[in-house]
């Protein structure tokens, strides 16, 4: 019989398969306390930076295994750098965000779901002040306006349908580039987007930002071996090649870039880089400093 599909994901992770009875002992540690308890669990990361889980929410992986989404959290280890400035377009309750922060960026993390929003802000407030993250209560489009959105999936709340039914509320949205221009803030280094089917719009309402030399790169929810048939996937990565993005996934093993020739290639997450060789060089050069850092997150989290 096969298991459900988060226990697939678990028993499948790299952290699992090296530290099995830690990972499951965690495992069986939350199915019970979730049952005797609404509290949450603060873990730390890495520098201290702290995330706030509660029962029943999707941040527990990072209490399992400290870097749910590994080949992309592993990227990051050895890419972000203190001078760089993180967008999170799709924030949900921070867990990328503090993860971001925790290597001294300043993170912009935008989430318009009212509920979900206050838990963003709560991890926000929980590394403040030795960590930057700045949590804003919208949502982010081709055009300004508001949006209708579901209201009851937890987190995958997203962009209702015209056929859809059931519980959704109207959202403030407005563009990433009005966002900047309005506010006198610096643009992203490198952007995450996780917003369940809506990237194409938000990409759209921000020419200006993938038109900008400091954005080196994105990380894109895709399901990309799923959806590479999908006419907003491929007009997505056409816009993206147009201002010089090319997909990559990275080898976690190797600390290598793979470029993605075919259109089913990848995963779940795309990597969007480019300048690969800038790229290259920053995954070198922070080799060491990452795999200590990786020690020391996976040690604070035994604790």
């Amino acid at each position: 019989m096969p298991l459900p599909p988060h226990l697939e994901w678990l028993r499948c992770h790299p952290v699992t398969r090296r530290h099995p009875l830690r990972t499951w002992g965690r495992w069986v540690y939350w199915q019970i306390r979730q049952r005797l308890t609404k509290r949450p669990k603060t873990i730390t990361l890495r520098n201290e930076a702290r995330l706030c889980i509660y029962p029943h929410e999707g941040l527990t992986g990072y209490w399992y295994v400290g870097r749910p989404d590994h080949e992309a959290m592993e990227f990051l280890a050895r890419y972000l750098r203190k001078e760089d400035v993180v967008y999170d377009v799709g924030a949900n309750a921070g867990g990328f965000a503090v993860f971001a922060a925790s290597f001294g960026c300043e993170v912009n993390a935008f989430e318009p779901i009212p509920d979900t929003f206050r838990r963003l802000e709560e991890n926000a407030a929980l590394n403040r002040p030795h960590h930057r993250i700045e949590a804003h209560p919208l949502a982010l489009g081709e055009a300004p306006g508001t949006l209708r959105m579901t209201a009851s999936l937890g987190t995958g709340n997203r962009v209702v349908t015209e056929d859809e039914s059931g519980p959704c509320l109207s959202v403030e949205v407005t563009t990433l580039d009005a966002w900047i221009q309005a506010r006198s803030r610096t643009g992203p280094t490198f952007l995450k987007l996780d917003v369940e089917g809506h990237e194409l719009e938000v990409l759209l309402g921000a020419g200006e930002v993938l038109a900008s030399p400091a954005l080196r790169g994105l990380l894109v929810e895709t399901f990309r071996p799923h959806n590479w048939q999908l006419p907003k996937l491929r007009r997505l990565e056409d816009l993206l090649e147009s201002h010089g993005f090319l997909p990559y996934a990275y080898d976690p093993c190797e600390n290598a870039l793979v470029w993605l020739e075919k259109p089913d290639e990848g995963d779940d997450d795309t990597l969007y880089l480019r300048d690969p060789e800038q790229v290259r060089t920053r995954l070198e050069g922070a080799r060491d400093e990452a795999g200590n850092g990786a020690r020391r997150e996976e040690k604070s989290a035994t604790a």
